[in-house]
């Protein structure tokens, strides 16, 4: 098997375009996301090897998609080298493993390979997380952008630059051929017209220009400060400019509303959702019940797979 390489970008950073984009070139293999191959990974104490929570992994809904079986050994590594080896002889092409986080894990496990990083705006990134029920609101919304580029930022020093290639989904959007080029070029495929034809085989549209800098349409002053203050630092080291808008930091009585709203929200959801039964047992069950958390689980993962698109 040739080495993977890694599509890695928050969620909601357009990932999942690229992913299309780039399973649409014969030469790839972009079977889907793959959190679920590192999610579950954990190191054994006082040792560099890796452990596998085998029946988490066994719940996750994107590993229950693919159809996977799972190696009987308790080395962690290996399971995760043996589900990328399943993926990659159901296609030809280079292996994309299309992640959210975990960098070290997959630098572990995978170090010879490289790492595409996918950047967006955290202004519309917050937008969107609230729009997919993640979040309340803007100030809680930016923080899985935060998690997925401050991983990022402490493992990449570590990484060696030459297998590293930082991609702006705003020029993604704006020029896709000469940036699908880019990335061709850096994983040593040829380029494929086809990448810009993923719509008529997917339920996504076209490259949206549209969808670039939304935030300055649908999101307040205040709103944006407030993501501008929690992600100032990385903001900027990523080339984007600050709005100008004062960042002022919220107040205990600011922070304690924008908490209550954000768990008001999330319940509500929760409950519209899934029912208000499987709601409250499957949190019941995980804290107090673990041995049938899974049975609300796979509710869950059964209600979540009407509205994937």
């Amino acid at each position: 098997m040739l080495h993977p390489f890694v599509l890695l970008g928050a969620l909601r950073s357009g990932t999942t375009v690229f992913r299309l984009m780039l399973g649409s070139n014969e030469e790839i293999n972009a079977p889907g996301e793959t959190d679920y191959m590192f999610d579950y990974l954990k190191r054994t104490e006082h040792s560099d090897r890796w452990t596998c929570d085998v029946e988490a992994l066994r719940n996750d809904r994107a590993f229950q998609s693919q159809n996977l079986g799972i190696l009987n050994t308790e080395d962690g590594s290996e399971i995760t080298r043996n589900l990328a080896d399943q993926l990659s002889r159901r296609a030809q092409g280079r292996l994309c493993l299309c992640v959210h986080g975990n960098v070290e894990k997959v630098s572990a496990i995978f170090a010879d390979s490289k790492i595409v990083h996918l950047i967006r705006d955290p202004r519309d990134v917050a937008n969107s997380c609230i729009g997919m029920g993640w979040a309340g609101n803007i100030y809680y919304g930016i923080d899985q952008w935060l998690e997925t580029e401050e991983n990022w930022d402490s493992f990449a020093p570590k990484r060696d630059p030459q297998r590293v290639l930082e991609i702006y989904f705003e020029e993604l959007i704006t020029n896709p051929q000469a940036e699908l080029e880019r990335v061709c070029k850096f994983l040593g495929v040829p380029y494929s017209p086809a990448m810009l034809n993923y719509s008529t085989r997917t339920t996504y549209g076209p490259p949206d220009p549209s969808t670039i800098q939304q935030w300055k349409s649908k999101l307040r002053p205040r709103e944006v400060a407030l993501v501008e203050l929690k992600t100032k630092k990385l903001l900027l080291s990523r080339n984007y400019k600050l709005s100008g808008y004062p960042l002022k930091p919220p107040g205990v009585g600011e922070k304690l509303s924008l908490f209550c709203a954000n768990k008001i929200f999330k319940w509500k959801f929760g409950l519209r959702r899934y029912g208000i039964a499987n709601f409250i047992l499957e949190k019941i069950t995980r804290k107090l019940l673990k041995p049938f958390h899974h049975v609300y689980v796979e509710r869950f993962n059964k209600i979540d797979k009407r509205y994937l698109k």
